[in-house]
């Protein structure tokens, strides 16, 4: 008899708790549909002021968004003709807000600047982007460097 009576407070335990989890279920959704039409006002908000971006401000807009220069990338487009290899470099010859910048550097430029080849190896380039780094320290031959901004060039790579 007293293993029924237990069971039968674990069946009421059981119930209470069942009953607890619904109750809260129901508390966030209810809450969640109070939110959704602000939510999508917002969100509908971002997308039309992107899409009004003229297209090259809509390409450069992912690497602004974690405080890359982006200015570096439109002038290698103008300087590095679209058939040769350039490699980038980062270092602390610049200031950044975050240390994803540096390491967004490099991929943004293989998306910007294709179809031109990215290499690893700066010796392997025909043209160093510099983001803070140091050429001089490259083991290159540098030829024509581009100043685009303090702590970034733009360099030829002389064989």
């Amino acid at each position: 008899m007293v293993e029924a009576v237990a069971r039968a407070l674990r069946a009421d335990e059981l119930r209470g708790v069942r009953v607890a989890a619904l109750l809260v279920a129901a508390a966030a959704l209810a809450i969640a549909l109070w939110h959704l039409p602000g939510r999508f006002r917002t969100v509908n908000g971002e997308v039309a002021r992107f899409a009004s971006l003229p297209l090259p401000e809509r390409r450069l807009w992912p690497a602004r968004t974690i405080d890359v220069d982006t200015a570096v990338y439109v002038t290698a487009r103008q300087v590095i003709p679209l058939h040769d290899t350039y490699a980038v470099v980062t270092g602390p010859g610049i200031g950044v807000s975050t240390p994803t910048t540096y390491e967004a550097v490099g991929p943004f430029a293989g998306y910007y600047l294709a179809p031109r080849p990215q290499v690893l190896d700066p010796k392997q380039a025909q043209w160093v982007i510099s983001y803070g780094g140091d050429l001089d320290k490259l083991g290159v031959r540098v030829g024509r460097v581009v100043q685009v901004e303090p702590g970034v060039q733009i360099a030829q790579v002389l064989r």
